[in-house]
């Protein structure tokens, strides 16, 4: 009897001590629980003794039901504000660059906004003074490699300081000179496309590694196998990068042989078209005739039939083709497309060949873009520059949501016609084409307000508040006006317009970055020069030896090797001369 006593006293105890333990804990938590409208120690205390059901949840959720209605109202409200601003026509703040109104000076072509932040000493005419300086970004942000920036930051995050963003994106968030762009990061699949120039990948998924970067680490040989292009260097530092990009230009213009046999080409589809269909027209359009096609770059043609009978006369159009031995393997015929069109492999040059049919909207645009082209100085080099970019990671192409080549020359034209120095007239742009490029791949890669900008080259250019959500799949896109056509906006289709911008902006933190370090050590070379050391002189070297151009522009594909190394063939052995076409074609025209 006393031992069981002994035994109910024991468990009575145990059952008062863990009680207690219970009463602590839960003091504790309370204690740590903060909530707004605050209660008093002493309140903590007696609610944590009553023996009701503890309020902690029922207040943590009615916290969270009111920060939920505040992020409602803030939703709504700038659901409103947005509403508003496109019922505007125009764009107080089409770039913001800060949130000071006292921080923007000047602007150019009847802008009131200054988009760049470049002194005088950037450009041709002060590149001798030993006291230039790039002022794009600090010194600090560094790094050759293109995926060391990424951009992590959510667009509908009102957060200056999300945990996702790199410490990159932090240096830049604190520039006066750069916006985030709210852009959510993707995986960056759209490589270099040069197919085989490493037979012993054997049909793996190629890694970044795989693809040649013009770093230090390359010697000669390299350098001359993927960017042929390149020479060494041993001029004046700042002048580098001007001079490379002249260089690279110069390689991505045609040689007169490779211009004469496209006019052979045209002259053979014509024959070919005529011979069938009597009196049937053929035009060219597209880069060929605007003159920014890369050495690969397709063949536009635009057929006007006498008798038009749709898809009856597109097959057999192609057809004829095929029959005449115009094309390499059977040609494609797309029929269902808005503009049909017939696409195929030109059997001699191997050039692809895209033929529109009853359309003539092409060769009148293709008339404007000459026009606007040689309007402006620089225009052409920038434009192939771009193209070349946009093609080496398979973004040029607007039905898989890249952005086309008439879209590229609108962004061009527009880059040079805000452009404060150019639009005052202060520099030469085929001068200073260097630092331009560096300007245009900051503007569209870091400072524009993509998804809520428009671009219009119309008159002088300006900017407009985008008039409808051009988007898919909740992505930003780049707004175009038409020059010709004010209903049609040209960048509305290219979907993938994010990969564009962080192209863009990876071409320009590299390039960038390459040429402050070049500049850099070339001064601390010249400054030790004096002393004679030679790990100055060995570190001299080296930098001449680099290449500025980051591989997401210099790059050149092999495939473009190796489409110039055929057309070369071909003129130089004259594989023509069995063509029937070729005897009437005038091989000593004027290029």
């Amino acid at each position: 009897m006393a031992k069981s006593a002994s035994n109910k006293e024991v468990q009575r105890r145990k059952n008062e001590r863990g009680k207690d333990e219970r009463q602590r804990l839960h003091q504790t938590n309370r204690n740590n629980l903060t909530i707004s409208g605050g209660h008093s120690q002493s309140d903590n205390n007696n609610s944590s003794k009553a023996k009701t059901k503890p309020k902690s949840k029922t207040r943590a959720k009615r916290a969270k039901a009111i920060a939920k209605s505040r992020a409602k109202a803030k939703a709504e409200s700038k659901a409103k504000a947005k509403k508003q601003g496109r019922n505007n026509n125009t764009v107080s703040d089409p770039i913001l660059i800060s949130d000071d109104e006292d921080d923007y000076t000047g602007g150019g072509a009847g802008q009131d906004r200054t988009i760049y932040s470049i002194s005088d000493d950037d450009y041709a005419d002060n590149s001798d003074d030993d006291d230039d300086e790039f002022d794009f970004i600090d010194d600090d942000d560094n790094g050759d490699d293109d995926d060391d920036y990424e951009d992590n930051e959510d667009d509908n995050d009102d957060e200056d300081d999300d945990a996702g963003k790199t410490s990159v994106d932090a240096k830049v968030k604190n520039e006066e000179d750069y916006i985030s762009l709210g852009l959510l990061d993707e995986e960056d699949d759209t490589k270099p496309a040069y197919a085989s120039h490493q037979s012993a990948l054997h049909g793996r998924k190629r890694q970044r590694e795989d693809y040649p970067q013009a770093t230090n680490e390359m010697d000669e040989a390299d350098l001359s196998t993927f960017y042929p292009w390149w020479r060494s260097y041993t001029g004046h530092p700042d002048n580098r990068l001007q001079e490379e990009v002249e260089n690279f230009v110069n390689y991505l213009q045609p040689e007169k042989h490779e211009i004469l046999l496209r006019h052979y080409l045209v002259h053979k589809i014509r024959y070919i078209i005529q011979e069938q269909w009597p009196g049937a027209s053929v035009e060219v359009f597209g880069s060929f005739k605007t003159n920014t096609f890369l050495p690969d770059s397709d063949m536009d043609l635009a057929v006007s039939l006498p008798v038009y009978q749709g898809k009856q006369s597109l097959y057999a159009l192609s057809s004829d083709l095929k029959r005449a031995g115009a094309c390499l393997g059977n040609p494609e015929v797309i029929a269902s497309a808005t503009v049909p069109v017939i696409k195929f492999v030109e059997s001699l040059t191997h050039l692809k060949v895209d033929i529109i049919v009853s359309s003539t909207n092409g060769v009148e645009c293709a008339e404007y873009v000459s026009d606007v082209l040689d309007r402006y100085p620089g225009a052409r080099k920038l434009t192939l520059i771009a193209k070349h970019m946009v093609a080496l990671r398979h973004l040029n192409e607007v039905f898989t949501g890249g952005i086309g080549g008439y879209g590229l020359v609108c962004m061009v034209i527009s880059f040079l016609q805000m452009h404060p120095k150019v639009a005052a007239g202060m520099i030469a742009p085929d001068d200073n084409l260097g630092v331009l490029l560096l300007d245009f791949l900051q503007l569209y890669g870091v400072q524009f307000n993509i998804g809520h900008v428009g671009i219009s080259i119309v008159g002088s250019g300006s900017y407009y508040n985008q008039r409808s959500v051009c988007a898919r799949n909740g992505r930003p896109v780049f707004s175009i006006e038409d020059p010709l056509n004010k209903s049609n906006d040209v960048g509305c289709k290219s979907f993938n317009a994010s990969a564009v911008v962080k192209m863009f902006r990876n071409a320009y933190l590299t390039t960038f970055t390459r040429t402050l370090g070049h500049v850099s050590s070339s001064r601390a070379g010249s400054a030790k020069s004096s002393r004679s050391s030679s790990s100055s002189q060995s570190s001299a070297s080296s930098s001449n030896n680099t290449c500025l151009l980051s591989s997401g522009i210099g790059l050149i594909p092999e495939t473009m090797v190796n489409q110039r190394r055929l057309m070369y063939d071909i003129h130089s052995n004259r594989r023509w001369k069995n063509e029937p076409a070729s005897r009437s074609f005038d091989w000593n025209m004027t290029i």
